[in-house]
């Protein structure tokens, strides 16, 4: 959470067989104030719908536990896994070869 702000998030679309994903994860302070004591998490994966943009996204679980087995169910990795494979974008393509499996 970037200083002197009350929330933040992180979300990325994930592409599964032609079906597409949106994780998402974020957290605030209490009141929306910057300094306000820091809230648990929330997270969330939802299935875009990519056939009529009139109808909103399918929310398929909101909750830590069930979000993460949610996303092992559907990519067949787990957390770290996933998150591994997420990194290659931030310039850590080297070290997910290098790292150990």
């Amino acid at each position: 959470m970037t200083r002197q702000t009350a929330e933040c998030f992180a979300e990325v679309v994930i592409d599964l067989n032609g079906e597409q994903y949106r994780c998402r994860w974020g957290q605030r302070r209490a009141y929306n104030k910057a300094d306000g004591n820091l809230q648990d998490a929330t997270h969330e994966i939802a299935k875009i719908n990519v056939d009529d943009s009139s109808k909103k996204d399918e929310l398929l679980e909101s909750t830590l536990k069930h979000t993460k087995n949610k996303i092992i169910e559907l990519t067949r990795m787990d957390f770290q896994q996933f998150t591994r494979s997420i990194l290659l974008a931030q310039g850590s393509f080297s070290a997910f070869f290098e790292g150990k499996s």
